[in-house]
């Protein structure tokens, strides 16, 4: 049987070492901490065994979580780098400001050139 590493899991599982805390990491990533949970269950399934040690305060990676987040660690940043150098970094769109004219002056004026 192929297993398949999600990389929506891994980047949650980063989420939660890096922050230590579920509801952190739900904030940060705009999912519920149950979602956060569920994201966490089946990483470990994949990885066959706990990856945090998890109390009321915090969680703590286990000897199998350090390995894995040393090991994906440049998974993500290949997977980021790959899809920027695919889509690009470029933005475009159009901006509207609304400025009191005083502050506009002094500081939209030195900006604004960068756009």
């Amino acid at each position: 049987m192929t297993v398949i590493l999600d990389i929506e899991l891994v980047r949650t599982f980063h989420a939660v070492a890096r922050l230590g805390k579920f509801s952190a990491a739900a904030e940060q990533l705009h999912k519920s901490p149950a979602a956060v949970s569920v994201h966490i269950q089946r990483l470990e399934t994949v990885a066959g065994g706990r990856l945090l040690n998890r109390d009321n305060q915090a969680v703590s990676l286990t000897a199998l979580g350090k390995r894995l987040l040393l090991s994906t660690t440049e998974l993500l940043c290949t997977h980021d780098r790959v899809l920027a150098d695919l889509h690009g970094t470029h933005l475009a769109g159009r901006i509207m400001l609304g400025v009191p004219d005083e502050y506009a002056v002094h500081v939209i004026r030195d900006i604004l050139p960068v756009f």
